[in-house]
């Protein structure tokens, strides 16, 4: 399964999720896609409220990046460049302590995406927001077939994707999924009367 399929899939169990102000929240939209495409969201290590998903979901304001570092198993890489070809993990943070933690004020801060990596400089963002929904390149994604074939998407520079963020960015390159060869249907093989 790729990245848009695990993202058609999670379109196809909660239609409304993809609807502005029925979004999933970015870090939980980034771990349901990820771990249904690598086909690890039923173990249970994976399930919501445990210690990975806490990671992933950014619940310790002490560890800001825990996010893409929650990712290591399907990860080649951890850094701040994306590489192309890869999927990636992005955590991003516009403002963090002097002791580099999440600032406990309210208001949006950070945020965690999908980016597909077209080359060094472009890329597509795949992501998601309680207030404006499941989007492809900013583009809204109202049902499953709107996450088609991303040559048919334009990408966008990295360097102003990540501009809001400046107190950083933190990057897992995802490793490729391997392709899975559809099985055989072997049929029974026909008996004849004749002896």
């Amino acid at each position: 399964m790729t990245i848009l399929d695990a993202a058609a899939h999670l379109a196809r169990l909660h239609p409304t999720r993809g609807q502005p102000r029925g979004g999933w929240f970015c870090c939980e939209y980034v771990a349901r896609v990820v771990t249904r495409a690598y086909g690890v969201d039923l173990v249970a290590r994976y399930h919501p409220g445990g210690a990975w998903w806490r990671s992933a979901n950014v619940w310790d304001p002490a560890a800001p990046w825990s996010s893409t570092a929650a990712y290591l198993e399907q990860a080649v890489a951890i850094g701040e460049h994306p590489i192309p070809g890869h999927w990636h993990v992005v955590q991003g943070w516009r403002r963090l302590t002097s002791d580099g933690k999440v600032p406990t004020q309210s208001g949006i801060n950070g945020h965690t995406w999908l980016w597909y990596a077209v080359d060094a400089d472009h890329g597509i963002a795949l992501e998601s927001s309680v207030a404006d929904g499941v989007r492809l390149a900013g583009e809204l994604v109202a049902a499953p077939d709107r996450l088609g074939p991303l040559d048919e998407v334009e990408a966008m520079p990295w360097a102003d994707r990540i501009a809001p963020y400046s107190a950083g960015v933190s990057v897992a390159v995802l490793k490729h999924i391997p392709s899975r060869a559809p099985q055989r249907i072997s049929r029974p093989k026909e008996t004849s009367d004749e002896s």
